[in-house]
């Protein structure tokens, strides 16, 4: 992390030399907290307004001051800075852009932590459901616990289908209702929680009007009551989520946030559905009990699947041990398709991964959950899973499992669920690193074409991995840019990736660096420039 901070900070120091600035902070669209001042900087301390936010992933704001200038500048995923520089500087947007580029990576490793520590909330929820008996203060505690990862949610509670009386009513609550909360009881199709419970499908509000349609429907004894347990001030946003048990809605997960812009959104749903799931389990445990050993059962196991990849996972060698520590687990073939590097690991008999890799992508990009899927290989259908493996907001890759619909074990699809996860922080270290490789090939290559000393750039070169008796022939590849960063990013990787297998040793040095591809070839006098560029062409066609 600090070396990322001190990426920052050099680019901030060669744009504005020796002037004072302070960087700034905000995660989930909280307060603002410095996270560093220079030394000679003032004594200006008050942080910059919440209010900058503006609901945007991708916003940028130059601000000039009497006495200095601000330049705000956010990220998906409810992450934005302020550079505070006490002096007045002409920024260009390049510049910006450039600040903005140096900043990434440490919003990815702040995602990469945040991913790591909503990974152990949900393992120790999951270790709560098999040791707590009481099962009114379990799901209490599954819902702190959901509060506490969708930081910016205020208030959420827990109603259960009360099948005697017909009524929803309230179970679990945190955040802060009263007890006056009890006196609700919601009818099938009341309000926004009747009306999850009824169609058993998961709602997100983020527009006022939306959420006074649709809780209009409810009785004026439950606004009263709703009214006196909690003060909703400037309600923005809700997620409403339904819990079933063995296929039959049982619960309503509803969450609540206030404030002055709307900031819960579609992360925040899948994780609330993960913790409903949860729930779910939890009810399963106090009404039936043979089932309960079972589930503590599987709960164990998919505690031990945990830590053995995550042991895997701090080794850090890559995929392949991962692969091998799945396949232990699995009974059936079992492969890993990295689109981030174009690269497959293991193999199914009648899968051509290579031919399919282009529609896997396209076919599964937008999903987010498994699936059973049909592959035709010589005339014959085959049935495989695919566990989407995601890195944030982006499809990283998939893990393929040969198997029919009815025949995957529960087991399987805990491995295959883990699994996917380790996968996805693997693959995301191991882009942060190339990151910072693409960013130093970069700098050595800029310094290699600004060097006028002979025996320098013989030196530069070298550390290239130039021939200098080759012909030098250097090709300029722009990516459309788009506000997502992250895609942005696995196209650069994946470009990357293309251009070395079909090039290999002609071109030494191939980089990704902010909306670029760059590509030195080294060629022998008699080889055609011609041939090459058609190469490129073909490749970029595909």
């Amino acid at each position: 992390m600090n070396d990322l901070l001190a990426n920052m900070k050099g680019y901030l120091t060669s744009v504005i030399k020796n002037n004072s600035y302070q960087i700034w902070a905000s995660v989930d669209s909280a307060n603002f907290n410095m996270i560093f001042s220079s030394s000679s900087c003032s004594s200006l301390l008050y942080a910059p307004p919440t209010s900058l936010h503006n609901g945007s992933d991708s916003f940028q704001k130059h601000i000039a001051y009497e006495e200095f200038e601000e330049i705000y500048l956010s990220f998906p995923n409810r992450y934005a800075f302020v550079v505070r520089i006490f002096a007045k500087h002409h920024w260009t947007p390049q510049q910006i852009k450039q600040l903005s580029a140096n900043f990434s990576p440490y919003v990815l490793q702040k995602k990469l932590e945040r991913h790591e520590h909503i990974l152990n909330v949900l393992m120790k929820s999951i270790k709560e459901i098999s040791l707590l008996q009481d099962s009114d203060y379990l799901l209490t505690r599954i819902l702190e616990n959901a509060l506490s990862v969708i930081s910016v949610a205020d208030m959420g509670v827990l109603w259960m289908f009360d099948s005697s009386t017909q009524f929803l009513l309230p179970r679990a609550w945190s955040g802060g209702p009263n007890s006056e909360i009890q006196n609700m009881k919601m009818k099938v199709g009341e309000g926004i929680i009747g009306k999850t419970f009824q169609h058993n499908k998961s709602y997100m509000y983020t527009n006022l009007e939306d959420i006074l349609r649709d809780s209009s429907t409810m009785t004026d004894d439950n606004i009263h009551y709703l009214n006196q347990s909690y003060t909703f001030t400037n309600i923005q946003s809700i997620i409403s989520v339904p819990i079933c048990m063995e296929e039959q809605t049982v619960c309503v997960l509803i969450i609540y946030q206030n404030g002055t812009t709307p900031l819960l959104n579609e992360e925040d749903k899948e994780l609330l559905e993960s913790f409903s799931d949860q729930v779910s389990i939890a009810l399963l445990n106090s009404a039936l009990f043979e089932d309960v050993k079972k589930q503590n059962e599987l709960l164990i196991r998919r505690d031990q699947i945990h830590r053995t990849f995550m042991n895997v996972s701090l080794h850090s060698n890559g995929i392949e041990p991962i692969l091998t520590e799945l396949r232990r687990m699995v009974t059936s073939p079992v492969t890993i398709v990295d689109f981030v590097d174009n690269k497959s690991y293991g193999f199914l008999k009648f899968l051509d991964v290579d031919t399919k890799t282009a529609e896997f992508h396209t076919r599964f990009l937008l999903h987010t959950k498994p699936c059973f899927y049909t592959i035709e290989s010589n005339n014959q259908k085959h049935s495989v899973y695919i566990q989407p493996i995601h890195g944030i907001d982006t499809l990283l890759g998939l893990v393929i499992l040969q198997a029919n619909q009815g025949d995957l074990s529960p087991l399987d699809q805990v491995a295959l669920e883990q699994s996917s996860s380790v996968i996805a922080l693997e693959m995301l270290k191991k882009q942060t690193l190339v990151d910072l490789f693409y960013k130093r090939t970069h700098e050595l290559f800029s310094e290699y074409l600004a060097c006028y000393d002979t025996t320098l750039l013989y030196q530069k070169a070298n550390e290239l991995n130039i021939d200098t008796k080759k012909h030098i022939l250097v090709a300029l590849i722009t990516i459309r840019s788009q506000a997502d960063l992250q895609l942005l990013n696995l196209h650069l990787h994946r470009l990357v990736s293309d251009i070395k297998s079909v090039f290999t040793s002609k071109a030494p040095v191939v980089y990704g660096f902010d909306t670029k591809v760059t590509i030195v070839f080294t060629l022998d006098p008699y080889e055609e420039h011609h041939a090459i560029v058609k190469q490129l062409e073909d490749l970029l066609s595909k």
